[in-house]
């Protein structure tokens, strides 16, 4: 038996559900691509649904493993190698509900919408094909509702994990959206006042303009500053898997987590554009 697909409908049912898979994605990750970049990962979503029908099944199998790497890649950028595995393992998440939910609806859609039946094994099976557009629209405005939900739950769980960060020396002040780390309890050797990471860019926001030429060159000469500010700057070493280094940190005047008075160090993390989608990283200690 012969199964007709009309390219343009199948093309514009999977644009529509990358592109809101997409959507969500960026949603519980916390990004923000812009609209141009949504519509293109829908685009090449759907141009690839569309070109793997034509694929050996082998292929497909391991192209479809592949693409939504690619495709997160597109929308949203590489930044980190980590930070990619994640909002592409996402993705495939968001996609699976939505395709389960599209799938079952379109199930029940066709057996009462459908007139049409063919017997296999003795039994009776609903041809789905004849469904009318507007079904077939329900069914993917129903399978993006019941994602969106998922999306809301879990931004909600999420929303534990973040904090409002406000970082002030001087007349100049940043507010941050920080990433509460629970495996993160970095301390400054000497003082043992817990660290905040932020990127290059805020440290440059927050720095005196004097400071930053000492600051980012460890071979800078510290006559340029005052006692007062060579006492703000600190150096804390760290350990991870396969690295050893140094973190250049600055004690700023004040440090505000969801507006109550902490005391804390600030390191800058300078191969870092952001951080999962957020602008800082926290210690629990600062929460708790």
């Amino acid at each position: 038996m012969e199964q007709v697909i009309y390219g343009d409908v199948f093309f514009l049912v999977n644009f529509s559900m990358d592109f809101l898979a997409l959507y969500l994605t960026a949603k519980l990750s916390h990004a923000s691509p812009k609209l141009w970049q949504l519509v293109t990962g829908g685009v090449l979503g759907g141009l690839y649904a569309t070109v793997a029908l034509f694929l050996p099944s082998s292929v497909e199998a391991v192209s479809t493993l592949v693409f939504p790497f690619l495709l997160s890649a597109v929308v949203f950028g590489v930044s980190r190698a980590t930070a990619l595995v994640k909002k592409a393992l996402l993705f495939f998440a968001v996609s699976f509900v939505m395709g389960g939910v599209m799938t079952a609806v379109y199930y029940y859609a066709g057996r009462l919408l459908s007139q049409k039946g063919i017997y296999i094994n003795g039994e009776v099976e609903t041809l789905y094909s004849d469904l009318p557009l507007w079904a077939i629209g329900l069914c993917a405005a129903w399978a993006a509702f019941i994602a969106s939900l998922f999306s809301r739950y879990a931004k909600k769980k999420a929303a534990c994990r973040s904090a409002e960060l406000t970082l002030s020396d001087g007349e100049r002040s940043v507010t941050l959206r920080a990433l509460v780390d629970s495996g993160h309890f970095l301390e400054e050797p000497l003082s043992h006042l817990p660290v905040i990471v932020v990127t290059k860019q805020t440290m440059e926001a927050l720095l005196p303009p004097h400071f930053l030429p000492v600051f980012f060159s460890l071979a800078a000469d510290l006559s340029t500053l005052s006692d007062e500010e060579k006492l703000r700057l600190r150096f804390v070493p760290i350990v991870t898997v396969g690295h050893e280094g140094i973190l250049r940190g600055y004690l700023p005047d004040a440090v505000l987590v969801e507006k109550e008075e902490k005391k804390a160090l600030v390191v800058c993390d300078e191969a870092a554009s952001d951080f999962e989608g957020f602008d800082a990283i926290l210690p629990p200690t600062l929460i708790n």
